[in-house]
């Protein structure tokens, strides 16, 4: 039986007792009283008898490791992730997996090599982005428990990174990411609640409405613009393409016979929608002339083709400096302030995908057609395309003036 004693100098009363192993076991209580001291050493006592009696050994390591965990309670050195690794460690006795723990820093690093091969290489540029940042911004904090990420620390780093000069649009960008990561790990258990899901989107004060080009102004940018630009914004403004998708265009993708371009848009390629496009009568004679002038080669644009779209020498500077030697403004009839009083410009290649939907619009097409033209329809993709839902599409692009 378990007997209490005092050693000299000492305040609180040492116990003796025996261990599963029959040993003597010597140590304190770290009480001051007796009565106090006793009932300690007869739980401790009582937790080694449990170890010694158990039936078969998963039951003894068990009680092992709860008596570890009590230990630790005792002496005040049970932390969470010591009583996490102690419980992880009873059920993989049982032949249960232990239950999965990852640090933010950790966490947002798996997630990451999940999405890769699931989503595009512009798509994991923002994610990579993102996800740096964000734990960036956490400092040592990064390396504690994902449970631990607060709401406070979500809203903090996107109000930081708005004082830093970022736009709104990229502030409640890197906010999306956050929260797709935090919820993939909600839906694994890893944590309870994803403390990003409830926080607002700061309101975009300084995005303004995308304006479309007028038809002299694409007739500008034409003869501003070499034999290849010209093309890219053929393909803007008679199907709606956007800058990668019309530079990255491939013959393969093209039916000069029949008049039609078949192709996947980069922003929906995960899903593999298809977009047929009936092409334009100046569309089709500018690739007529084009296929004379190329031998064997890939892309529809080979100049153009696989560039990336920002940088000093990427796409979009490239076709700004078109928009600039035709004088077109970038941000033509409308300019928008934002917050700092900066001005917004509101025209880009993207833009040519509104001249289109508005041209068509003026031509009387229907809105579906118009969004089936330009690849904005979100319902789903039929296997294919017959010869009447062809020559409707056809009949919508034709709506547009040539130029």
């Amino acid at each position: 039986m378990a007997s209490i004693y005092k050693k000299k100098g000492t305040k609180n009363l040492y116990c003796c007792y025996c261990d599963a192993d029959g040993r003597r076991v010597h140590r304190s209580t770290g009480k001051a009283k007796r009565g106090d001291a006793l009932r300690e050493a007869m739980k401790w006592e009582d937790d080694e008898r449990k170890i010694m009696t158990a039936e078969d050994e998963d039951a003894r390591v068990i009680y092992a490791l709860v008596a570890e965990a009590g230990d630790l309670a005792a002496k005040g050195g049970l932390t969470l992730d010591k009583a996490r690794d102690l419980v992880g460690r009873m059920m993989v006795v049982k032949g249960l997996d232990a239950p999965e723990y990852y640090t933010v820093r950790g966490w947002m690093a798996e997630w990451i090599e999940q999405k890769e091969g699931s989503a595009s290489e512009s798509s994991m540029k923002t994610y990579r982005h993102a996800v740096t940042k964000f734990v960036g911004s956490l400092k040592d904090a990064a390396d504690r428990g994902l449970e631990h990420l607060t709401d406070k620390d979500i809203r903090t780093f996107r109000d930081g990174e708005k004082k830093l000069g970022k736009s709104v649009t990229t502030c409640n960008q890197f906010v999306k990411v956050v929260r797709m990561a935090l919820r993939v790990a909600r839906i694994r258990g890893v944590i309870r609640r994803n403390p990003a899901e409830g926080l607002p989107p700061l309101v975009n004060t300084e995005r303004a409405r995308r304006l479309p080009f007028t038809l002299p102004e694409v007739k500008l940018m034409l003869k501003a613009a070499n034999w290849e630009w010209r093309g890219a914004v053929l393909l803007g403004l008679y199907g709606g393409l956007r800058v990668k998708d019309a530079t990255d265009l491939r013959w393969r993708d093209v039916d000069m016979k029949g008049g039609v371009i078949s192709y996947v848009p980069r922003k929906t390629r995960r899903t593999g929608k298809v977009v047929v496009l009936p092409m334009h009568s100046a569309l089709k004679k500018w690739m007529q002339s084009q296929r004379k002038r190329l031998n064997d080669v890939v892309f529809v644009l080979p100049s153009l083709a696989e560039r990336p779209t920002g940088g000093r020498a990427g796409l979009s500077r490239e076709f700004i400096g078109v928009m600039e030697t035709a004088e077109v403004s970038r941000s033509g009839e409308q300019q928008a302030e934002g917050e700092t009083g900066a001005k917004v410009p509101v025209r880009s290649f993207h833009s040519l995908r509104h001249t289109a939907a508005s041209l068509m619009a003026k031509g009387g097409v229907v809105r579906e057609l118009r969004m089936e033209v330009v690849g904005h329809s979100s319902e789903e993709v039929h296997a294919g395309y017959t010869h009447h839902e062809v020559e409707t599409l056809r009949g919508a692009v034709n709506s547009i003036p040539d130029v």
